[in-house]
């Protein structure tokens, strides 16, 4: 399946091509990844298994677009934004198949720009946050707040 990958960042502005994400900015690849250190051993004998999630920070890859120059300032003085937003939609479909939403407080912990003879510039960035919010098509919204070290789902 073709996908296609949109990313804004609290109030810069990017130049996605892509007529539904005016200000955003065209991604080529986000990778995210939770992990737990569960014991499933503890769990057989009826005791707590579980530890504190692990969140690893949102990975982003792209091409060099107008909200770079911006992003690495932000980067270097530490800038915290209230929002950022991704979205990962089917060619050829208007709404996301999946839409992740940070909040709490997001902030671009690390910006890099590699350029070649080979092709395009590109970026990659690190994104960091208190609360990520997953939200499948038109399922209900599933979220992890690491403040708070709980979500929306509750082991059973």
């Amino acid at each position: 399946m073709a996908t296609k990958q949109f990313m804004k960042i609290g109030s810069v502005k990017g130049n996605s091509k892509d007529g539904k994400h005016d200000g955003w900015s065209d991604v080529k690849s986000i990778s995210t990844g939770v992990g737990n250190a569960v014991n499933c051993v503890q769990a057989a004998k009826g005791k707590s298994s579980g530890a504190a999630a692990t969140l690893s920070n949102i990975s982003v890859k792209m091409e060099v677009d107008k909200s770079i120059p911006e992003l690495l300032a932000y980067c270097a003085v530490g800038k915290v934004w209230d929002k950022a937003e991704f979205e990962i939609c089917e060619e050829g479909e208007s709404d996301p198949l999946l839409r992740i939403e940070l909040g709490d407080k997001v902030a671009v912990t690390s910006c890099n720009v590699q350029a070649d003879a080979a092709g395009s510039p590109e970026v990659t960035l690190g994104i960091a946050f208190a609360k990520i919010t997953w939200k499948y098509k038109t399922d209900k919204d599933l979220f992890w707040d690491l403040k708070k070290n709980e979500g929306s789902l509750k082991a059973k």
